[in-house]
């Protein structure tokens, strides 16, 4: 059988159809014919098998930011009020007096 290798190491025959979609790995996605997995956008966090690179159900929290994959909470001290943040330039210090909790 005709095989390509596919970026993160996944296989698809070459003759399969245009909605095949690609299991790939969390932090990155694929869309139906793609032979690729591509990163997943900041701010969110793709689970496995994604299908976009900003899934609504997967909206990074408040409290941290997000790299694509996984979720990097505020330094102590900090805290971050919006969703979809996508560095640690997000957190801001703790007006004083205040403690998050």
């Amino acid at each position: 059988t005709n095989i390509k290798t596919t970026e993160h190491f996944h296989y698809k025959p070459l003759n399969f159809p245009a909605s095949y979609k690609h299991q790939c790995k969390a932090g990155t996605y694929s869309t139906a014919g793609s032979i690729n997995c591509l990163p997943c956008d900041a701010g969110y966090r793709c689970q496995m098998e994604s299908d976009t690179p900003t899934p609504l159900t997967d909206q990074c929290e408040k409290g941290g930011w997000c790299d694509g994959e996984k979720f990097y909470p505020c330094d102590p001290g900090t805290y971050n009020a919006f969703n979809t943040s996508t560095s640690s330039a997000a957190c801001t210090l703790c007006p004083s007096g205040m403690k998050i909790v």
